[in-house]
């Protein structure tokens, strides 16, 4: 919207279906997505589906948010996660209206015929503080407690079966990494102190949440979530290799399933 472009690679062959889009970036202040992103295209670009990565989906939100780590490295800056209009790029398209940032990922999806969709994001790397003041938007209270990484599948109505086996497929390679796994499991003990009914369901000991989401633009959409504002250096190294296992896992599964 201020004019910043927004960087697409795409690998788009004329009647090849079942292509893969990832995006990251959207909500600018969730950090991790957009270097997974940009890592990940040296792996896509070694199969041979089309796809489309837009590592950045929000610029503007991207400016504002190194603006304010400059005066405030340690805040969330949730000013960040909304693009220069103080919308959030996903509504426009599930209002049936992909203007500016949100054309992107609207023509990306078309020109690559893209049926998975990987959707990196993050969530607060602490807990929210709102003593009375209803800080937290409507919605965002399930996000307060750590749960480590969380993934999510959304998928149209009828897909639930393949989307629970992706999840099964992602759900065993993230329990091989002893780091991910093992932040995962402290986590959800301090957060069980508080939460007795969570909002996600544990496959091989990780949070996934699957839900049918038929405004979704793919059939299959994974969202990573990772517990990314405000960590720096061993832990940001961490989470953007638990985006890249998702990613892996889920792009070699539907490959799989597709050939």
């Amino acid at each position: 919207m201020d004019g910043r472009p927004i960087p697409v690679v795409l690998r788009a062959t004329p009647g090849t279906p079942d292509g893969v889009l990832v995006t990251a970036g959207q909500h600018a202040n969730e950090t991790t997505g957009p270097v997974a992103a940009l890592e990940f295209i040296t792996e896509l670009a070694s199969t041979t589906a089309n796809f489309a990565v837009i590592p950045l989906e929000n610029p503007d939100g991207a400016s504002l948010h190194r603006a304010l780590t400059q005066i405030a490295p340690e805040h969330m800056h949730h000013a960040a996660r909304y693009t220069s209009l103080g919308d959030d790029l996903e509504s426009r398209l599930r209002q049936g209206r992909p203007r500016w940032e949100a054309r992107a990922r609207a023509w990306a999806q078309k020109e690559t015929g893209a049926s998975l969709h990987l959707n990196l994001h993050g969530y607060p790397s602490h807990e929210w503080v709102r003593p009375f003041s209803g800080y937290a938007p409507h919605g965002f209270e399930s996000w307060a407690l750590p749960a480590g990484f969380i993934t999510i599948l959304w998928h149209w109505p009828g897909h639930e079966v393949p989307a629970r086996r992706m999840a099964e497929a992602i759900a065993q390679r993230l329990a091989l990494d002893p780091e991910v796994a093992g932040h995962a499991a402290r986590a959800l003990r301090a957060s069980s102190a508080h939460n007795l009914k969570p909002h996600y369901e544990l496959i091989h000991g990780m949070p996934f949440i699957l839900t049918e989401q038929p405004a979704a633009l793919c059939p299959i959409t994974v969202i990573t979530e990772a517990p990314d504002e405000t960590i720096y250096g061993a832990p940001f190294r961490m989470f953007v290799k638990a985006h890249l296992t998702v990613c892996a896992a889920a792009v070699s599964h539907h490959l799989q399933v597709n050939k």
